[in-house]
């Protein structure tokens, strides 16, 4: 347990964000439902999303200010707390918390460069995600959702899947490219920085040479594979037994 005021500064943002969340529904919803309908990728996350923005005022740090976290990991010093996404996200983001945090500071970036100040562009997400993708939460409530906000500010072609592709893309690609897109604007480095945490790639295989892996991920979870080249080239194959997966190809040279 960490005994620092920015631990505190979490847990209540964390606890006070629920809170947020269900009078946000209640408001929001045909029916007038008292309490989140939603799974624990928009509860948790959102909640742990809104407090670690909170942290990192707390502890003054900028939305941009490229954090290296890494050099934070002691747990005797308060910044420690503002480390614990970067260290924990693995794509995991049905379970949300940090992992789902972690999608849901993507995509308040991505607004933010479409012009959007940090402030407008965390509400806007937060009352997306607790709303659920498609704004449904099954008992005949219905509001905006989370797609709906993000094609409104973003274009009509914005698509949840490859959101959460082009998420996992840039925490892969974070600080190897100049390209803004694929980059974690908030954290340095978050896949490499650490040599024990952080994302790591799921495998690491070399074209041409016949190596094959397998990656085991858990539901609707996301993951990416590193594939090294000599600059020879070769024939790569990817197959899954989960039906309708979705796979990018980023390049870094």
């Amino acid at each position: 347990m960490y005994d620092h005021a920015s631990y505190r500064v979490k847990v209540l943002g964390h606890e006070l964000t629920h809170a947020w969340q269900a009078s946000w529904l209640h408001q929001a919803h045909a029916q007038g439902h008292a309490a989140a309908q939603a799974p624990a990728w928009s509860t948790e996350g959102g909640a742990d999303f809104v407090a670690m923005d909170l942290v990192r005022r707390f502890l003054g740090v900028g939305p941009a200010a490229n954090w290296k976290w890494s050099d934070h990991l002691e747990p005797t010093r308060a910044s420690v707390v503002f480390a614990l996404e970067p260290f924990d996200a693995r794509g995991r983001l049905t379970w949300g918390y940090y992992d789902a945090s972690s999608l849901l500071r993507d995509l308040q970036t991505r607004l933010m460069a479409a012009g959007m100040s940090p402030e407008a562009a965390m509400a806007e997400v937060s009352r997306g995600a607790v709303e659920g993708w498609h704004g449904a939460d099954g008992e005949g409530g219905a509001c905006a959702g989370l797609v709906e906000r993000m094609r409104a500010r973003l274009g009509a072609e914005w698509d949840p899947a490859t959101a959460v592709l082009l998420w996992t893309a840039s925490q892969a690609a974070d600080d190897r490219t100049p390209n803004a897109a694929l980059s974690n604007p908030t954290y340095y480095d978050v896949g490499s920085a650490d040599a024990r945490y952080g994302w790591k790639p799921a495998a690491e295989v070399r074209a041409g040479s016949g190596q094959g892996a397998a990656v085991t991920q858990v539901a609707g979870g996301s993951f990416y594979v590193r594939v090294k080249s000599a600059g020879a080239g070769g024939t790569l194959s990817v197959a899954s037994s989960t039906p309708h997966a979705r796979w990018m190809i980023v390049r870094i040279r």
